[in-house]
């Protein structure tokens, strides 16, 4: 049977008057992310080789999450969330101010 609404995780009965499908349908319907709206905004920087990059913390700080809430558990939500908005995670080095060089976890993606 056709999966009519989105999200749904069972199909509909059979039986039943229309509303009483509806009800059901309804009740199986999962609630999108409230991370997922302000996802879909984000922009990363370009780099000289086309693919559009940005930090973990950087998606973070766009989602206003404290600090002591960026937990592993955050990680693995947000993870989830840009893995379907079409971004890959990523490893990458960083050199920062004092001229170390750093592992920088985040996310890209290609433009275009």
């Amino acid at each position: 049977m056709d999966h009519w609404l989105k999200g749904q995780t069972t199909p509909p009965p059979s039986g039943g008057s229309f509303l009483e499908r509806l009800r059901i349908a309804r009740s199986n319907i999962k609630p999108s992310d409230p991370w997922t709206a302000p996802l879909r905004k984000i922009r990363g920087q370009i780099g000289h080789d086309g693919l559009e990059r940005i930090a973990t913390d950087a998606v973070f700080e766009h989602l206003d999450i404290p600090r002591l809430q960026r937990t592993p558990d955050a990680a693995k939500r947000l993870k989830g969330l840009m893995v379907t908005l079409g971004w890959v995670p990523v490893r990458s080095r960083h050199v920062t101010s004092r001229g170390r060089a750093a592992r920088v976890r985040g996310y890209a993606r290609m433009r275009g």
